[in-house]
């Protein structure tokens, strides 16, 4: 494993933790934001062990598109996912509690996608 992608796992499953906590709280845009970030660390840890460090959320979505799911090596769900919990993110929209869980039960599975992927290397 390479240096700095345990770091990354740890945010993603951290950023689980706490979008589970406040969707208990009530708090439904804070739990989807958490989830959308959890899937965000993972895509980061997933292109850090790649040699790859993009600083944008666009250029993070553009090259795990590239270099997990087009390629075949992770399921193309997983990008399209995250594009959506991002959008969902920003359109400062109110979410129904039944959006933020199902944006929490997909950015679990991503994770949890990414642990295995890292797992197998």
């Amino acid at each position: 494993m390479k240096e700095g992608t345990e770091k990354l796992l740890g945010k993603a499953r951290r950023a689980l933790g706490k979008a589970e906590t406040v969707l208990g709280a009530g708090a439904v845009d804070l739990a989807a934001g958490r989830a959308y970030y959890a899937m965000l660390h993972a895509a980061q840890a997933l292109l850090n062990e790649r040699g790859l460090r993009p600083r944008s959320h666009a250029a993070v979505h553009d090259a795990f598109r590239s270099r997990f799911t087009a390629a075949g090596l992770l399921d193309e769900k997983l990008h399209l996912w995250m594009v959506e919990a991002h959008a969902r993110r920003a359109a400062e929209i109110d979410l129904a509690e039944s959006d933020a869980e199902r944006l929490l039960e997909r950015a679990r599975e991503f994770v949890t996608a990414a642990d295995a992927w890292v797992a197998g290397q």
